[in-house]
């Protein structure tokens, strides 16, 4: 089956025997909710009850932003001019609005930014989020790949909140805004909610990387591009035979010590090997056989799944992806995923594999490591495309 296609892609979903994690929610690509737009207030109504606002939070126009809010509202903060901290763990917020008063409570439209140090697509950072925070996920919409809108139930001091958010990626920032409303008020807020979002814009794009990234070229014939905070080591030597090269991220996170200090077995927290093969190499052997090999060889088998994914090369081809179940026959470890693509080059096949924990397990790890999986594999270049 490998051989005769010019691009595929497996994702092997490892499914493993020891103890997971609980998660607020499971999410999947075939069950996540879609989010509706549908609305009786028309535009023109909506125009007529809102007004234009416009900001640049403490001078920095890289956060300036532009929304429409109803009349009434009011600035609670706006960080005009006060320094605003954007580390790698917190939202900062950028400014903060209030309705009138709703009985004893009010609606709140809130627009916070943070700073990125890893690679994660803007869809699964809001997944992670919602996960992390115990939201309940009602809708999700990747508008294109730095725009998702969605809508969520949050319950924060004793008050349970409809939101609906827009979250943006910007170069090395994620910017989230999000309009709260108050138990009692959710349906009546739904089509103001529905516009406000929807004419939500950070109105500068972003320059900066996420993080540094390095080029790993292979000999004459190939090159990649990988984040300079994951470890690259060349198994063995660059032949035009076989060049094999192993990338690896092992930072334990405080789940993962607690864990390993009683004595449950940690893997690392995202493998990725590279393969360049030469194609005449696979003349005696082809590649589901080379993989079937290492997988034997870590007591690994698989079966076919159904669901398929898709994503593109960068210089133009495309990835087709299938998943397979992997069973594990010997030894104790946490869920894990294994993804396969093999690409084309003039004289040689490209496979990328990663061993990840599933997304069930830890979401930010499986996020993180298909961020850098995905810009492996989109900047995979043989040498004929730098020609």
């Amino acid at each position: 089956m490998f051989h005769k296609l010019k691009f595929l892609s497996l994702i092997i979903i490892a499914l493993l025997s020891f103890e997971r994690a609980v998660f607020a929610q499971s999410f999947s690509e075939k069950e996540l909710p879609s989010l509706s737009y549908d609305t009786e207030m028309t535009q023109k109504e909506f125009i007529l009850q809102t007004k234009r606002i416009e900001k640049v939070p403490a001078g920095d126009e890289t956060l300036k932003y532009r929304v429409r809010l109803p009349e009434g509202w009011m600035a609670l903060s706006d960080r005009a001019s006060e320094a605003i901290d954007l580390n790698d763990r917190l939202l900062g917020v950028i400014a903060k609005y209030v309705s009138p008063p709703l009985g004893d409570k009010r609606a709140q439209f809130v627009i916070r930014a943070r700073e990125l140090d890893y690679l994660i697509s803007t869809k699964n950072w809001l997944l992670n989020y919602v996960n992390e925070q115990g939201y309940t996920l009602n809708g999700i919409n990747e508008v294109h790949k730095n725009r998702v809108e969605a809508a969520y139930i949050v319950f924060r001091e004793g008050v349970s909140y409809g939101v609906r958010a827009v979250i943006e990626k910007k170069g090395a920032r994620i910017l989230l805004a999000e309009y709260y409303a108050p138990a009692g008020y959710v349906a009546s807020s739904s089509d103001m909610q529905t516009w406000v979002t929807r004419t939500f814009r950070f109105l500068e794009k972003g320059k900066a990387e996420t993080v540094p990234l390095k080029e790993y070229e292979i000999l004459d014939f190939a090159s990649y591009f990988y984040p300079e905070d994951w470890d690259i080591v060349t198994v063995g030597d660059k032949t035009p035979q076989l060049t094999q090269a192993r990338l690896t991220k092992s930072v334990l996170s405080d789940e993962d010590k607690k864990r390993q200090s009683r004595g449950i077995a940690v893997g690392e927290k995202g493998i990725i090997q590279t393969y360049l093969l030469a194609k005449e190499s696979l003349e005696e052997q082809n590649i589901e056989d080379f993989l079937n090999e290492r997988l034997k060889a870590k007591n690994m088998m698989y079966e076919k799944e159904t669901l398929t994914k898709r994503n593109n090369n960068m210089f133009g081809a495309k990835v087709e992806n299938e998943i397979y179940r992997l069973k594990i026959t010997n030894g104790n470890y946490v869920d894990y995923e294994f993804w396969v693509t093999v690409q084309d080059a003039p004289r040689h096949k490209f496979i990328t594999t990663l061993v990840t924990p599933t997304r069930d397990f830890s979401f930010l790890d499986w996020a993180k490591n298909s961020g850098t999986y995905d810009l492996i594999t989109a900047t995979f270049r043989p040498a004929t495309y730098a020609e």
